[in-house]
């Protein structure tokens, strides 16, 4: 059996897109993978990409290590979140991903609270 295999160049890419930041923030994805996260005492919302600019499979992960909380919210308040309006990881290291569809209906594929 004869196995090939095509070199991709990861030059100025990650796998994963480490994103911090220190207010309201309305994310736009900038890689297949951006992990959100903040270390703060103070809460905030972070608002999910419109979903006509990503693909499908997208996923945006957050970490919390802070004592602040996090509301996690759909594009334009449309759309779910695990079935629910909006997600908070409201404790110190909490940790969610979510997986966006492109159709502004979104599941937390993983949630942890620390």
């Amino acid at each position: 059996m004869k196995i090939s295999a095509k070199q991709v160049n990861f030059t100025n890419h990650a796998f994963v897109n480490p994103i911090e930041f220190t207010s309201n923030y309305s994310h736009t994805q900038q890689s297949p993978h951006d992990l959100l996260w903040i270390d703060s005492s103070s809460d905030y919302t972070v608002t999910l990409p419109d979903p006509s600019t990503i693909p499908s499979g997208t996923i945006v992960s957050f970490i919390t290590l802070g004592t602040g909380n996090l509301l996690i919210q759909p594009y334009n308040q449309s759309g779910t979140i695990d079935g629910q309006s909006t997600l908070t990881l409201n404790s110190t290291k909490g940790v969610c991903l979510v997986l966006l569809d492109a159709t502004n209906k979104l599941w937390a594929g993983l949630s942890h609270y620390a």
